[in-house]
């Protein structure tokens, strides 16, 4: 079975489904949580359970976000160690039909790509 999925018509490139451990962070708003898709130009993230270290279901996290707003992403490696550092800005937030929960979808800032040190 192949791993790229098809999410919308109107999608540029096609995304990759992924499972990575990520954190996503707005000011004093941190938000860990999953990437679901990616591609060159975006991703889909889907938040866990915690916020500001307390612990709330991910739709509540969802209400502090809007489209445009300007984001740090680290993606984790899988000793949970910071990978790969970037700036996003999120383009929508709300359900995703194609993987059946609650996120944000967000376009990548690809001049700000980093390697973690």
């Amino acid at each position: 079975m192949s791993a790229v999925i098809q999410l919308s018509q109107r999608r540029r490139v096609e995304r990759k489904e992924t499972h990575w451990d990520a954190i996503a962070i707005l000011g004093d708003l941190v938000i860990r949580g999953t990437i679901r898709d990616f591609s060159r130009c975006g991703l889909f993230f889907e938040p866990d359970v915690s916020y500001n270290g307390a612990f709330v279901q991910g739709d509540d996290v969802l209400d502090e976000l809007q489209a445009g707003d300007n984001m740090t992403l680290t993606i984790l490696n899988a000793e949970g160690k910071p990978q790969l550092l970037t700036s996003m800005e999120v383009r929508w937030v709300g359900e995703s039909r194609a993987h059946g929960c609650c996120g944000f979808g967000a376009e990548l800032e690809s001049s700000h790509i980093r390697l973690a040190a």
